[in-house]
């Protein structure tokens, strides 16, 4: 049994690496890559398509651990914001593939995309969990409030998803990061801007 589990965390480690790296591989790529042979995967996964599902899962936690471990990091709001936002940016960036399979995805009208997005950016994931203790440390604890300025935040990183396609194509011109680093900067302020005042005559 405990030879079987290794060579299935094998294969799935690989295609992993493999996904995180260029967003697909063929059944033949990934098992010559392991020193299997075809049927080894079907034999541990059934099929590709379950092995994708949990090359997602192992993505997603991956994810959240790195999320989990810098979201305390920094000494105010903004410098624990920046580097929560830098986290994001640079595990899409250091992963151009995972920019692909999910453009890919979005592409093939895949509904798993939104399942994904929601298990990692939405209310219960860790991100949003992350900003609302941020937020609290300037006195914005209403949920909603939170929420909106995640939206605004996850749609700002959209830069950083072309340029992650950019690196999965191997397009120079998307090579830089001094971009990124501005961005992250700007969005970061904006993400912490204090609530607007509202008068009492106001609609």
């Amino acid at each position: 049994m405990g030879k079987r589990e290794d060579k299935r965390e094998q294969l799935l480690r690989i295609a992993v690496e493999m996904y995180s790296r260029d967003g697909d591989f063929t059944a033949r790529e990934l098992t010559a890559r392991a020193g299997m042979n075809i049927a080894s995967l079907n034999y541990y996964f059934g099929s590709k398509e379950n092995l994708v599902g949990e090359i997602e899962q192992r993505l997603l936690q991956l994810f959240t651990e790195d999320i989990t471990s810098v979201s305390a990091k920094g000494r105010t709001p903004l410098e624990r914001l920046s580097t929560l936002l830098y986290a994001v940016a640079e595990r899409l960036l250091a992963n151009p593939g995972i920019t692909r399979h999910f453009v890919d995805m979005l592409i093939a009208g895949d509904d798993r995309v939104f399942e994904l997005l929601e298990a990692s950016v939405g209310r219960g994931g860790p991100i949003f969990a992350a900003l609302m203790d941020i937020l609290r440390g300037i006195g914005i604890t209403d949920e909603e409030e939170g929420f909106r300025r995640l939206v605004i935040g996850v749609s700002s990183l959209a830069p950083v998803f072309v340029i992650g396609l950019g690196r999965a194509r191997d397009i120079p011109v998307l090579q830089h990061d001094a971009f990124v680093r501005s961005h992250i900067d700007t969005l970061a302020n904006l993400l912490l801007a204090p609530l607007p005042v509202v008068s009492p005559g106001d609609p």
